[in-house]
């Protein structure tokens, strides 16, 4: 698979995973956000934000 397909592929599957959230989000009452950041070894910062 070249990489233009598999970026493609990324692309849609980040698409059904944010319509999905958006979902939930739109039918739930409440929801809490959580944010978490670190280096990884090249020193790179790394946040992680849980939904």
């Amino acid at each position: 698979m070249s990489p233009d397909v598999q970026n493609d592929l990324i692309e849609c599957i980040d698409a059904v995973i944010e319509d999905q959230i958006d979902k939930e989000i739109r039918d739930c009452q409440f929801f809490s956000i959580q944010c978490d950041e670190t280096l990884d070894v090249s020193t790179k910062e790394q946040l992680s934000v849980i939904v």
